[in-house]
């Protein structure tokens, strides 16, 4: 079994350890700067908006381990237009919400994405 790693844009903060519910993250930058592991979880507060893009660079997880990045339900106030499941990934200074570079095995669950891609 991996870690848990939680996100809340409303009570999170990025000097905690991110590992409970109880003491979320609160911004993408966090977990992009963490090392993530076979069996590990990315879960953002379900019904919260969260700015920037998550970067997923050579993360891999195995057969039995997937890497899954999902939501969770927070004992906070959400947002009702994103949903009661869903998060939102706000990213529309970025050319991606979600950046996977050399990834395997990885699953990704109950997002919305906004982002305006590139231009050429």
């Amino acid at each position: 079994m991996g870690t848990n790693y939680y996100l809340n844009s409303l009570i999170g903060k990025d000097d905690n350890p991110g590992t409970s519910p109880d003491f979320p993250f609160q911004t993408i930058a966090k977990i992009n700067a963490t090392v993530i592991k076979a069996g590990d979880r990315i879960l953002f507060a379900a019904g919260q908006q969260f700015t920037g893009e998550l970067q997923l660079i050579g993360v891999s997880g195995s057969h039995d381990k997937n890497i899954e990045v999902s939501s969770y339900q927070a004992d906070h106030p959400t947002n009702l237009s994103i949903g009661h499941q869903k998060f939102l990934i706000n990213a529309k200074s970025k050319p991606n919400g979600i950046f996977i570079k050399d990834c395997q095995y990885l699953v990704i669950k109950n997002a919305i994405i906004n982002a305006n891609g590139y231009f050429g």
